[in-house]
């Protein structure tokens, strides 16, 4: 991969959580390479510091790491206080929460497993946005993206045999609507929110997913034009813009990033 040289974000402070592996990793980096301080965060703090001394090692130098569990209301006070005292702000706030325990037919599933499901999957993105807004409704320009699925539009491509990720696609479908309804309100205070929606991309959590079942897997990547999966970094370079001023006339829409498979919203 080139490295990236711009400097879209110079003078931006970005908040990026679940952010020491995949996607979002990739994300701190697109974003610490364009100029902008960012915050990382993940639940475990030996993640976060083994994420954030690589990055120094890349020489950049203005991110900083704290360990977040994104459920819990006081751990996201602290988190958004300690980046305005840190960097000054909040100018991009990136909620990238996502958690699946259930691969199999959809009403197997238990009280437990659902309302983990939807905590962390639609209300902890929300309780972000709430938790943030103090700290990015004066700064001009703000942005807020979210993690979606394709797989919330189009469930049964990844379903064989009554299995598949059904409720996780139902958790992320939700951030479909809550991107257009929360687009209008914080237009007001200057802040655009959208959605990324990728499809196969070559993570643990993809990989982790589908596992036990190949035929998945394979059927997915029939449908996708080149038939590969795509990288972290090409979902990263999709957030990034929509992250940046480019993007400013831009919000209250979703977008997928899966390789020319078939969708529709």
């Amino acid at each position: 991969m080139s490295i990236i040289n711009a400097n879209r974000f110079i003078n931006k402070v970005a908040v990026v959580t679940s952010s020491t592996k995949g996607i979002g990793l990739a994300t701190v980096k697109r974003l610490a390479r364009e100029g902008a301080k960012v915050m990382m965060s993940s639940r475990k703090e030996a993640n976060v510091n083994k994420a954030v001394s690589e990055l120094r090692d890349e020489g950049l130098e203005h991110v900083h790491g704290m360990p977040c569990h994104v459920g819990e209301p006081e751990q996201l006070r602290r988190l958004f206080q300690e980046t305005k005292e840190r960097f000054g702000g909040i100018d991009i706030l990136l909620p990238f929460t996502g958690v699946n325990m259930i691969y199999g037919p959809i009403l197997d599933a238990t009280d437990s497993q659902f309302d983990k499901i939807l905590d962390i999957n639609v209300k902890a993105p929300f309780k972000m946005v709430q938790a943030a807004f103090p700290f990015m409704k004066d700064r001009p320009n703000s942005s807020i993206v979210f993690m979606g699925t394709y797989a919330s539009l189009n469930p049964q491509l990844v379903q064989l045999g009554g299995s598949g990720i059904d409720l996780y696609s139902i958790s992320k479908g939700a951030l479909l609507v809550m991107t257009k309804s929360m687009a209008a309100p914080l237009a007001m205070s200057g802040i655009r929110v959208n959605t990324v929606l990728p499809g196969p991309i070559d993570t643990d959590f993809f990989s982790g997913q589908f596992s036990i079942d190949k035929l998945i897997i394979g059927n997915v990547l029939h449908d996708i034009s080149n038939k590969v999966k795509g990288t972290p970094e090409e979902v990263a370079s999709m957030i990034a813009y929509l992250a940046s001023n480019e993007a400013s006339f831009i919000t209250g829409e979703n977008f997928v990033v899966a390789g020319g498979l078939p969708s529709r919203y």
